[in-house]
């Protein structure tokens, strides 16, 4: 083929882009190689090529909408219609572009007007267009959507992406001493405009990542009248409208296999279980509470709260996804392993949180040997653009030990720092007047979610913290009050907590917190209904202990403690009024889940200090604050460590 300078310099530039990463030295049964000594070495930076526009399968939708008035039965409201435009989608795209894209890759993205290229120590900008934008036609679905990017792909990119991987193959070029191997990339790269490392590290295999929406089902908008009262007494009503449209995005990976792409890999967002169902519904929902009832013309700013929600979610659960593969994984020799913790040379640079979770394994004749698992305490400070004596180790503290060492392997667990969990609790707090009626005590049954704060926050001086949120559906017993009887009726609490957790021996660990709620019951006395509602506190201590690093169990003992009550007897007469505080206890389960859930909204973006201090020359920036930059295109190409 026939190539003018111009061109060249195109097809040089395309094959830098599109063709990634050096090969990854990882001992393991898929072709990685393991060193004699069964040591292994850390995993590298590799390219991945992002499409940066959506695929949609449906624009137009419309939810049914429920209207619940004050204190009477909820009616049928119609419905409200709503739209996802490609330009809202790839927006949300672009926003989401630091957690789909951190410093553990060298992003490359692609526009009609040139091309950006930010490696973990150089930036570089190019006035040169050499594809076509990308654009997927509104209305197929992923069937439809991988055949036309597969399509796109191999007729825009690989012919000459083979092509000049054909000519590097060359045997003039496997025959060339190193020196002279570097000087023919060095004269690419030059020809290319682009840093000779690039160029050098992306002759070996790539992937690409682009993203469809199917069919947005289940949504439906409810409108809630509730009164409020002014200083004065006096009442008025305003109206809370809330949307659950929860979305199940799908991610398409493609390989290049040197001649053409091929479909890597289809991985959903589809809930495995019904937790993982729940906190999408969570995570898929947005609320606005108006003075006047809401119109139809209020809708489409509600479902793109819920879409922007519910897609950074996805991205969360996609990612956890994408590592159950483990060429998208990070993974390093452990430098030491002594006194309960292991030290790695991988950080902040490839992404790694406070909290999150490692495994430590050792390969004996082969076979890789479980030695262990751990939880990231402090992230080292692994930036590539820091000269390598200011560059600090991180340290993970092991939380089952079996026999960790020095150059063991050290792998990254899949991990949202989410769990799902089931309780059971029984209260002894009683309503009262004066005298003890007996009744109440309650026995719950709770659903919620835990969470590891310092990895959702991404902030080390967090670590040991805990959140959580909880929803409780209870039995109340029977009492009695001046001789007639109160029966106990069903109780409901929702509550969130904080607490501070330290590992006392291996998997076992201690606890110490506090929940905060409110809480209603409903007696009847004398045959009329009697319900009590009640602020509250509740400080507590527990135990529990880990079944490995996705399943947890913790009992604690507490005291439930009203701050504030307020009850309402449809009866006349004398009644109980009061709540009287109690000891409880409290036994749960939880597991791993993929989505943040009810935590979405607090989960921090993957740390930028690695690209602050390379754009500062390689220098700690006296203040932080400089941000990412979009890029609006068709391509986004990204470096990712393995």
């Amino acid at each position: 083929m026939n190539v003018s300078e111009g061109g060249l310099r195109r097809l040089c530039l395309g094959a830098g882009l599109l063709i990634a990463g050096s090969s990854i030295a990882i001992g393991d049964d898929n072709g990685v190689d393991v060193v004699e000594s069964g040591e292994l070495e850390q995993s590298e930076r590799q390219a991945i090529l992002g499409i940066n526009s959506v695929g949609l399968e449906e624009t137009s939708y419309r939810f049914p909408v429920r209207y619940c008035p004050h204190e009477r039965d909820c009616r049928d409201g119609g419905a409200w219609s709503v739209s996802l435009p490609q330009g809202l989608a790839d927006a949300v795209l672009a926003d989401n572009m630091p957690a789909i894209i951190p410093a553990r890759y060298d992003r490359l993205m692609l526009s009609a007007d040139g091309t950006r290229i930010e490696t973990a120590t150089d930036v570089t900008e190019i006035d040169d267009a050499w594809v076509d934008a990308y654009q997927f036609p509104a209305g197929g679905d992923l069937e439809a959507f991988t055949t036309h990017l597969q399509g796109y792909l191999n007729d825009q990119i690989a012919d000459p992406l083979a092509e000049l991987m054909a000519a590097s193959r060359q045997a003039r070029y496997d025959e060339m001493p190193r020196e002279e191997q570097t000087r023919f990339i060095e004269e690419r790269a030059r020809e290319a405009g682009i840093p000779a490392d690039v160029l050098e590290g992306l002759l070996s295999s790539a992937y690409t990542f682009a993203y469809h929406i199917p069919p947005i089902r289940g949504g439906r908008f409810t409108i809630q009248q509730i009164q409020r009262e002014r200083a004065d007494g006096t009442t008025y009503y305003v109206y809370r409208t809330s949307l659950s449209a929860p979305v199940h995005t799908r991610l398409a990976v493609f390989a290049f296999d040197g001649e053409q792409f091929e479909v890597y890999n289809v991985i959903d967002t589809e809930p495995g279980n019904f937790m993982e169902a729940w906190a999408q519904q969570i995570s898929g929902s947005a609320s606005v509470t108006t003075r006047s009832r809401p119109r139809r013309s209020d809708a489409q700013a509600i479902f793109q709260r819920a879409y922007a929600a519910s897609f950074g979610d996805t991205v969360t659960a996609l990612n956890v996804r994408l590592k159950d593969d483990d060429a998208f994984t990070v993974a390093a020799p452990a430098l030491s392993a002594d006194n309960g913790a292991v030290e790695m040379t991988v950080g902040n640079q490839e992404n790694l949180r406070p909290g999150a979770v490692v495994r430590v394994t050792r390969v004996i004749d082969g076979e890789r040997e479980d030695m262990g698992w751990g939880r990231v305490r402090d992230v080292g400070d692994s930036c590539l653009a820091l000269p390598e004596d200011e560059r600090t180790t991180t340290r993970a503290d092991l939380v089952v030990d079996a026999g960790a060492d020095a150059y063991d392997q050290v792998r990254e667990i899949p991990y949202t720092g989410v769990f799902g969990r089931f309780g059971v609790g029984q209260e002894t707090s009683t309503l009262t007047n004066g005298e003890d009626t007996d009744a109440g005590e309650p026995t719950y049954l709770d659903l919620g979610f835990v969470a590891d704060f310092a990895f959702l926050r991404n902030n080390a001086s967090l670590h040991g913290m805990w959140t959580s949120v909880d929803i409780g559906i209870g039995v109340l017993g029977d009492g009695t009050f001046q001789g007639d009887e109160v029966e106990g009726g069903m109780a409901f609490r929702l509550r969130t907590g904080i607490e501070y957790r330290r590992h006392l021996l291996g998997a076992f660990y201690g606890s110490v917190g506090a929940d905060f709620g409110v809480e209603g019951q409903r007696y009847e006395l004398r045959e009329e209904d009697l319900t009590a509602t009640s602020l509250f506190v509740n400080p507590r201590i527990g135990a529990g202990y880990h079944f490995g690093p996705k399943w947890q169990i913790q009992a604690s003992v507490g005291y439930h403690q009203p701050v504030s009550e307020n009850v309402d007897y449809d009866g006349t007469g004398d009644h109980p009024d009061v709540f009287e505080g109690g000891a409880n206890a409290m036994l749960s389960i939880g597991y791993h889940v993929d989505f943040a859930g009810p935590f979405a909204n607090s989960t921090a973006m993957p740390s930028e200090r690695c690209q602050e201090i390379r754009d500062n020359g390689g220098q700690d920036p006296a203040s932080a604050g400089a941000g990412s930059q979009d890029f609006s295109g068709a391509l986004a190409c990204a470096q990712a460590s393995r």
